[in-house]
């Protein structure tokens, strides 16, 4: 095999820990460009697998071609196949796509066209809505939103940073985006109190098949951001499940996606897409389901993956622990998406032994960092 797998570290660091598991289990060959000496990476066993350090966490080409010649040198491969983690780099990426070819580089995405439409907010529900699939009520300017209302960037990417929704829901966070953001760069939505919060996942395949999965959002960190407790769910199995899978290929889209969903009395409402790794990939990961098997072997070998006959387990629940403590050491209230507390609480427990870190590969990493959120004081 000729070509390895090239991981740019420092960011979705779950995600990237969940692909090289993967990877390692595949006994495919992965090298890892770290963001920084800093970088999380090095408190893992994956830290073997550093082959070059970036001078700089913004993405220059000068630094990225310095960081892929060392690696050509280090490792004697000469092709490699980019993991796609995350969001800056995806969109950096391909706008670059004719550099990282000349350097032999494999971009596993779609054009930058569709990729844009799939992960821009305010295009992939223009585009959902079109084929018939519920999207949040739009409110039509800042001056007509009341509190609560979700503000979510029309573009992600603006003035060389990633853009990210604000769940308005008292003063203080309408002052923050006041304070912090240029309101023509978003767009507004109600808030959809209540209902159940689910992910559905996909590998859609550029050979005309998809391997799915979906979870139920247990518990989330402050202000919408990483869940932290998640387990399997069955929608994937639903009619939503096939709608969505359907649109994304209509839309000739292929490559992992993760695509949010809010529940309500039946009805199935699109909050975002992520067409990247997303943070609770360990998930589907434990439960056996290949969907960055088929992703890897594809983008190696350039022919149909062929699913092994093994199902999913369901059964194992996503914990990290570390969230949610950052997020109580900081005063900030976590979400619960299901409420029944008692149970909820005894899901959390039994969670304890699944959580993303708790494992030897990562365990030097997994005391860090609760280390470092023990120390923090609520302000």
């Amino acid at each position: 095999m000729n070509k390895a797998f090239l991981i740019f570290s420092g960011y979705n660091q779950r995600a990237v820990v969940a692909f090289c598991r993967t990877l390692t289990r595949m006994h495919i060959p992965f090298y890892i460009v770290a963001s920084g000496e800093q970088d999380f990476i090095f408190r893992t066993k994956y830290k073997k697998q550093v082959g070059a350090v970036r001078r700089t966490k913004e993405l220059l080409w000068s630094d990225v071609e310095h960081c892929i010649e060392r690696l050509k040198e280090s490792t004697g491969h000469k092709e490699f196949v980019l993991c796609p983690s995350s969001e800056y780099l995806n969109q950096y990426v391909l706008e670059n796509r004719d550099r990282f070819s000349k350097a032999h580089i494999t971009v596993p995405l779609v054009d930058k066209d569709i990729y844009r439409i799939i992960t821009n907010k305010e295009a992939f529900a223009t585009y959902c809505s079109s084929k018939g699939l519920a999207i949040p009520r739009r409110i039509t300017s800042f001056a007509q939103a009341e509190i609560p209302f979700v503000a979510k960037p029309i573009i992600n990417i603006q003035h060389g940073r990633t853009l990210y929704p604000y769940l308005i829901t008292d003063r203080i966070m309408y002052d923050r985006f006041l304070n912090q953001e240029k309101i023509h760069d978003f767009y507004f939505e109600e808030y959809l109190e209540g209902g159940q919060s689910y992910y559905l996942l996909y590998y859609i395949s550029g050979f005309g098949y998809d391997v799915r999965f979906s979870q139920k959002n247990i518990l989330q960190q402050a202000e919408g951001k990483s869940i932290v407790l998640a387990r399997p769910a069955e929608i994937h199995r639903q009619e939503i499940g096939e709608r969505y899978s359907r649109i994304l290929q209509e839309a000739g889209f292929h490559g992992l996606i993760m695509i949010e969903l809010k529940e309500k009395e039946g009805k199935f409402v699109m909050i975002e897409a992520n067409p990247r790794l997303w943070g609770p990939s360990q998930l589907f990961v434990d439960n056996r389901m290949p969907l960055f098997d088929a992703f890897i072997f594809e983008a190696i070998h350039h022919k149909k993956y062929e699913q092994k006959a093994v199902q999913s387990t369901g059964e194992y629940p996503y914990l990290w622990l570390g969230g949610i403590v950052q997020n109580i050491f900081h005063g900030k209230k976590l979400i619960w998406h299901v409420y029944h507390r008692w149970h909820n609480l005894l899901e959390l427990v039994r969670a304890l032994w699944r959580d993303v870190y708790l494992r030897k590969d990562t365990l030097a990493y997994f005391v860090h960092e609760l280390r470092i959120s023990l120390t923090m004081r609520s302000v």
